[in-house]
């Protein structure tokens, strides 16, 4: 097993387009002052009214204005630094319109109209040549994706190629239609443990991903979104299973949102919580974890001693009893071979067998915090929506602590970090994160995404710590709860997801042809005529 996935993946997405977004609308501005003409004012209105058309469904005006901003701005960045004529660079900007909104227009061709009517424009200012190639762009377009399609089995590669670059300029309104043709119907299992009637800890067999903002990409952002909104505190953990469980569309992730709230509205926490002794086990290359909640069946968490800890493969899941456990995915070790074979399943079996003898407690008492983390990490690189959430339980006057980060996986030395600080309060101290793909592509030097604690400062992620670790002290008590457990039907890929996979490990030896033709090319034809 490799990371082939995130590692392509993160060749393609990144951030910078979306922060160039913000700074190309004023190199618009100075090219307009300058240059003394009213000519980028009139194509951003055209760009913009474009952009509306094809989007007006689903783009926001933020977006609509963001895409523009960068698609136009672009060519006029161009014109500012090599002291063109204004819009000498409109190829650019035209061939990058049209690409983007090829994300959402594969099929009509509407997707065109920018490099149809630029060697109008080219025709109008006398420039021949840039025309002439304008032209051969819209001829071109459909040809390339044509080829690129026979090249790369499971989709419509150039159009998916636009679909990223558009959606690291803008993070709404992404290309669920591109993926919707893969979804098979599935039933997943999701835990709901409901604490005083405020704190909904969800553990879902949902895969969160498989990358930012499609499908089940933003799964962690709705779940807490709507939770503020109904008066819960939803703490996300992710179950068993990888990207065969990752919902499709965003269509698909409100429909199992839905279904939560639905039920969790229908709880009672009238239970007295009656929790078991926290226990860390280890067999063979597996580390198992097992934490109650105090109501309902307690957390087995896996992860690993020498091996990377990643997605618990479903395989691996229905191989073994989980003797009266909900298995969890503890996605805290970055570091390490990405495996599971025979040994390591028989090594989870033994463990779970083990977990299963845990001592009750006789008075249990639990207090859930949280830590906000957008003024640590505002544009979400590194930590999405859910922060830091701590759980802090009281077994017959023992503490133990797990920690839940809404990241994708965990630096090791970090995790390492964290235990030997806290474990001097602490009987048990566990850290996990929620395997969220919210932020994948943000990654630089090939991780496809930031672990937790790679990126943000050490001192500002114990901060947050801190402050999560503090507000689950302060509500400590013996609690009263309620758990549910829920079966919900959903498209997810399934099998299609390895169609996903090879059309992105494609991209690696693909990827540079789709940058030259819809970047490089036209930057370099209208340089030289």
């Amino acid at each position: 097993m490799k990371r082939t996935f995130e590692e392509a993946y993160s060749n393609i997405f990144s951030e910078a387009p979306n922060i160039l977004s913000y700074i190309l609308i004023i190199v618009i501005l100075i090219d307009t002052i300058i240059k003394r003409t009213l000519l980028y004012i009139i194509f951003f209105l055209i760009f913009y009214a474009f952009f509306f058309f094809v989007g007006r469904r689903l783009w926001t005006r933020t977006t609509v204005f963001k895409v523009t901003s960068f698609a136009l701005g672009l060519g006029a960045l161009f014109d500012l630094l090599l002291g063109r004529p204004p819009l000498h660079y409109l190829l650019i900007s035209s061939v990058i319109a049209s690409s983007m909104s090829m994300s959402l227009h594969c099929r009509d061709g509407v997707y065109l109209a920018p490099v149809v009517l630029t060697p109008l424009y080219y025709l109008y200012v006398g420039d021949y040549p840039l025309a002439a190639v304008a032209a051969a762009y819209a001829v071109s377009m459909p040809l390339l994706r044509k080829y690129l399609a026979g090249r790369v089995k499971g989709s419509d590669a150039l159009c998916m190629f636009s679909s990223f670059l558009y959606s690291s300029v803008s993070a709404e309104g992404m290309f669920d239609h591109v993926f919707k043709p893969l979804g098979v119907k599935d039933l997943g299992k999701i835990h709901l443990y409901l604490i005083e009637g405020r704190h909904l800890v969800v553990v879902s067999d949902f895969h969160p991903g498989p990358f930012r903002n499609v499908g089940g990409g933003i799964l962690v952002e709705k779940l807490v979104a709507r939770g503020l909104r109904g008066g819960y505190d939803v703490v996300f953990i992710h179950g068993v299973g990888g990207h065969e469980r990752d919902p499709v569309s965003s269509d698909d992730v409100e429909r199992i949102v839905s279904e939560v709230f639905r039920a969790a509205s229908s709880m009672q926490a009238v239970d007295v919580l009656r929790g078991i002794r926290p226990r860390r086990i280890e067999v063979g290359d597996v580390r198992l974890t097992s934490y109650s909640l105090g109501v309902g069946p307690p957390l087995a968490i896996v992860s690993r001693v020498n091996s990377a800890s990643d997605d618990v493969p479903l395989d691996v899941a229905q191989r073994v009893d989980p003797r009266g456990y909900v298995m969890v995915d503890a996605q805290n070790k970055f570091d390490g071979p990405l495996r599971w074979d025979d040994d390591d399943v028989a090594s989870l079996q033994r463990a779970l067998d083990d977990a299963s003898r845990a001592e009750g407690c006789r008075d249990f008492k639990i207090g859930i915090g949280r830590a906000d983390s957008s003024l640590v990490d505002p544009l979400r690189l590194e930590l999405g929506a859910g922060g830091v959430a701590a759980v802090v339980t009281d077994c017959d006057g023992q503490k133990s602590l797990l920690l839940i980060f809404d990241g994708n996986n965990m630096d090791g030395s970090f995790y390492r970090e964290l235990r030997d600080r806290l474990s001097g309060a602490y009987a048990l101290v566990e850290a996990i994160t929620t395997d969220t793909h919210a932020s994948t592509g943000m990654g630089v030097g090939g991780g496809g995404y930031r672990v937790v604690g790679s990126g943000i400062r050490r001192e500002e992620l114990l901060k947050l710590v801190n402050r999560a670790v503090a507000a689950a002290e302060s509500s400590l008590g013996a609690r009263r709860g309620a758990y549910r457990v829920l079966e919900i039907e959903a498209d997810v890929f399934g099998p299609n997801f390895a169609k996903i996979r090879s059309v992105v490990e494609s991209y690696k030896r693909l990827g540079a042809l789709a940058v030259v033709y819809l970047i490089l090319a036209p930057l370099l034809f209208a340089s030289l005529l």
